[in-house]
């Protein structure tokens, strides 16, 4: 938005509510994440989703208490427009919407690679999703086809959509990496990208990779 000149702020939702309340769902977020406590409440979130018919979840019931916070924000601010990153601001202007306090375009960048529990409950006018090949899943999920816009993640271009050539870019690796011995210019690099916390089951992935590449083949793992 900077680059095209329009005007924007980013705003910590919970924060709105006191900046202890953000840390503490921040901090119980990344805490169930480390066992198998978030994939637990993940399954069940998406199960609950899919399985019974309800517009008023217990997340809606919780973030739609703050509410009317957000819309004196949004309001003495004069925005044209909203865009969520995450449910919980994205159930919040549900509510907004459903009591007619709020009539600005509001819009859902999708930044998981499927249609996250509780997701289809939010009624926001347009919902950006990473690729056309989930359209179908999101559509069956309970999310309106015509809301539906399949452009993609929004990424920083010059890191992301900057060609680089194979050997400059392979120089590159070994310099940030600090390694000296690998020669860029023989094998095939695999390059292994966990998610933004580090899960997936890397390590498997990784071990199969490395009984399989010759001798001249490279793997990175970036674990975030």
């Amino acid at each position: 938005m900077d680059r095209r000149g329009i005007a924007c702020d980013i705003q910590d939702t919970l924060a709105l509510v006191s900046d202890e309340l953000s840390l503490r769902v921040a901090n119980a977020y990344v805490s169930s994440t480390q066992g198998s406590l978030f994939e637990t409440v993940y399954k069940i979130g998406g199960f609950v989703s899919d399985k019974i018919d309800f517009h008023q979840s217990i997340i809606y019931g919780v973030n739609r208490l703050y509410a009317n916070t957000l819309y004196e924000y949004i309001r003495d601010n004069a925005y044209d427009a909203v865009v969520c990153v995450h449910l919980f601001p994205a159930e919040a202007m549900t509510a907004l919407r459903r009591n007619e306090m709020l009539r600005i375009p509001t819009y859902f960048v999708m930044t998981d690679y499927t249609c996250i529990p509780f997701l289809p409950e939010t009624d926001l006018d347009y919902y950006i999703i990473p690729h056309e090949h989930l359209i179908e899943e999101f559509v069956e999920k309970g999310v309106p086809r015509e809301k539906i816009v399949p452009i993609g993640i929004p990424v920083d271009e010059q890191k992301f959509t900057t060609r680089v050539p194979k050997c400059q870019a392979r120089q590159q690796l070994t310099e940030n990496m600090g390694i000296k011995n690998w020669n860029t210019n023989r094998g095939h690099w695999y390059l292994i990208m966990s998610g933004s916390m580090g899960y997936g089951n890397v390590d498997a992935l990784v071990h199969q990779l490395l009984a399989r590449i010759r001798e001249d083949d490279k793997v990175v793992c970036l674990w975030a």
